[in-house]
């Protein structure tokens, strides 16, 4: 197995009010530039929402390893995140902690 393949991988669902939408969207856009910029443990930190909903917003972000998202966790960019969305979420689900274990495709 390729190990470069093996690293931690994030998945977390939102749903946001829809008067905060526009908001939430410059908010993550902001966090997951920091985000790759700022923690060399950082790979990816993608913003998606659902075609049919909007609301329904994931953020599909990968780290080296668990260590470095834990070090995500504690920047305090990724805390000013949090608080600052807090009033836009409705409701988020519990974020899913995955190792990738294969990938094809173009980066983009």
């Amino acid at each position: 197995m390729n190990n470069s393949l093996l690293n931690y991988t994030v998945l977390v669902e939102f749903r946001i009010k829809p008067e905060g939408l526009a908001k939430f969207e410059s908010l993550a856009a902001e966090a997951a530039q920091v985000s790759v910029a700022n923690e060399p443990g950082c790979q990816r930190y993608d913003i998606l929402h659902d075609r049919n909903d909007p609301c329904r917003v994931l953020l599909y972000e990968i780290y080296a390893d668990e260590e470095a998202f834990n070090a995500h966790l504690d920047a305090s960019h990724t805390k000013s995140f949090l608080a600052a969305i807090k009033d836009l979420v409705e409701s988020q689900k519990k974020g899913q902690r995955l190792v990738r274990i294969g990938a094809n495709g173009k980066d983009v």
